[in-house]
């Protein structure tokens, strides 16, 4: 009898440790309610970049705005203030080229990548070759 008391003084100590280090729970991190959005905007026929595109999202009454860099690339963040998806709208647009319109997914934590090709816009008059469009 006295050894199994001797084992357990001995033992006790150790059980106990072991119980109250697994107990504990380690924080999480809160999930990111930031969606992000990025892209390249290029030209429909020449495929070329195109600078300076205003590009506009918006989703209930939030509206972000940017452009694109010299390369074409565009980058938007926004927080949702929620884990839950939305769905916004992306519109892209440049002087001389049609709007472009298109509907986004917005998923908190993650970034969907939109490429957009704009077309011409053929209703501008632009002049015909050699003309400047200037008064003489």
């Amino acid at each position: 009898m006295k050894s199994f008391f001797q084992v357990m003084t001995k033992v006790a100590p150790l059980v106990l440790i072991v119980l109250f280090s697994c107990s504990k729970d380690e924080p999480t991190a809160p999930a990111s309610t930031v969606a992000q959005i990025i892209g390249t905007v290029q030209d429909s026929i020449t495929n070329a970049v195109i600078n300076q595109a205003g590009i506009q999202l918006s989703y209930g009454t939030t509206i972000v705005n940017t452009t694109s860099n010299p390369l074409g690339v565009y980058s938007l963040s926004t927080d949702l203030g929620t884990t839950t998806a939305r769905t916004g709208i992306l519109q892209v647009s440049r002087s001389t080229f049609n709007t472009s319109s298109l509907s986004v997914s917005l998923v908190p934590g993650s970034t969907q990548t939109y490429n957009v090709k704009l077309y011409r816009d053929t209703s501008v008059n632009i002049g015909a070759p050699g003309q400047s469009g200037l008064p003489h």
